[in-house]
């Protein structure tokens, strides 16, 4: 075998292995995702105020819904 007969072959392996060259992703929108957090705090707090005496009854809620956040 000569090195005329491995090129074609070769140069398609590194094609292969090459990873593709994508456009990155666009970056998610933090600022909407904050505030509709902050808007979830803001309701369930405004709709049960006995239930939440401090910060700790606001940490235990999160904890409770954390799919939310």
């Amino acid at each position: 075998m000569t090195a005329r007969s491995l090129t074609p072959g070769l140069f398609d392996l590194l094609a292969r292995l090459r990873p593709e060259r994508r456009a990155p992703a666009p970056a998610p929108d933090l600022a909407a995702e904050d505030r509709a957090r902050r808007d979830f705090i803001d309701e369930m707090v405004s709709r049960n105020p006995d239930a939440f005496a401090s910060h700790l009854d606001v940490q235990a809620m999160m904890t409770c819904f954390s799919w939310r956040f």
